[in-house]
């Protein structure tokens, strides 16, 4: 479920390879993935946490030599993507030592600060300040000052735009996203399909799920080779989800499982095309649980549903 949820957002991805090694492992000795020098560690620390009794266990942060815990980030935080990523935050705040910029990025902030007036330089260093759930904003207003009409000015808009949505400052949002627009008139600099996810997530957010599909179903017939294709299709099926088009939900998100496989989506999917035979609630699907116990044979039963209704519609979703 982790890797279905949080594991499966941009950011909180784009924070642990910043700051963090994760290492997954089984914890219960005799199943695959068993480590017995890491269960070691890991079982001991937790002998007394009531989510590991239960089968479902915490995350651990543990300092860069493996001995000693930070943090445990329970199971009520995991599945839910921003607490998560807060939670991720907030123990290198706990722990400066252990919140220092990579050479990479220490590279692109030293670019920024010698050329002032170089918006490219400062919105990668803006970028790479974002990834580690730094203060970004000032680097991006810099880049937007530098050059107010280059496509970096508007990428940067956007880029705001999506902190602004974490924050869940939608009007401001929206203004961000009014600026990205102008400077990308025409859409010369090919990012309208940016622009309709970050508005379909305030739609969703607001539980306007039509208005949010209408929103999404024109950017990918827009926009077929989208970066963000997998988000996109991803919350197509979540708005269809809530309309009761259950069928057309499974429709988008087996064509992630179909046709970007490697996409950090997909996990996300596969959990969601069988949330009616899932016993776990789905944070994505506003704590849906279909089932008050899950089998493996239920779960591919779920799955032959949703493919059954993939193959059916196929053909039917017009570019």
């Amino acid at each position: 479920m982790l890797r279905g949820s949080s594991f499966a957002e941009k950011r909180v991805i784009d924070l642990m390879n910043a700051r963090y090694v994760s290492f997954y492992f089984c914890f219960r000795k005799g199943t695959n993935g068993y480590d017995e020098d890491a269960a070691a560690l890991y079982n001991e620390s937790l002998k007394e946490d009531a989510d590991f009794k239960a089968g479902l266990p915490p995350v651990v942060l543990y300092a860069p030599d493996g001995l000693k815990s930070l943090k445990s980030i329970p199971r009520e935080v995991q599945f839910d993507k921003d607490k998560f990523h807060d939670a991720l935050r907030d123990a290198l705040r706990e722990h400066p030592a252990y919140d220092a910029p990579a050479p990479e990025e220490k590279k692109l902030l030293a670019a920024a600060e010698a050329a002032p007036r170089d918006a490219a330089a400062h919105y990668r260093a803006g970028e790479a300040r974002e990834r580690a759930a730094a203060p970004a904003a000032g680097l991006y207003e810099k880049a937007i000052a530098a050059a107010p009409e280059s496509e970096w000015a508007a990428r940067a808009h956007l880029r705001l735009a999506t902190m602004a949505r974490h924050a869940r400052a939608w009007d401001d949002a929206e203004k961000r996203l009014e600026s990205a627009e102008a400077v990308n008139a025409g859409d010369r600099f090919n990012f309208a399909d940016d622009v309709a996810m970050e508005r379909a997530h305030r739609q969703l957010a607001d539980q306007k799920h039509a208005k949010a599909l209408e929103l999404l179903d024109a950017a990918i017939r827009a926009s077929p080779a989208s970066n963000r294709m997998g988000e996109l299709r991803f919350y197509a099926g979540v708005a269809n989800f809530f309309l009761a088009k259950r069928d057309w939900a499974h429709y988008h998100w087996w064509w992630v499982l179909e046709n970007i496989p490697e996409d950090h989506h997909v996990l996300r999917c596969s959990v969601a095309l069988t949330a009616e035979g899932n016993c776990f609630a789905n944070p994505e699907l506003a704590g849906f649980a279909g089932a008050k116990e899950m089998t493996i044979s239920d779960g591919a039963a779920a799955r032959d549903v949703a493919r059954s209704d993939y193959d059916r519609l196929k053909d039917k979703y017009a570019p």
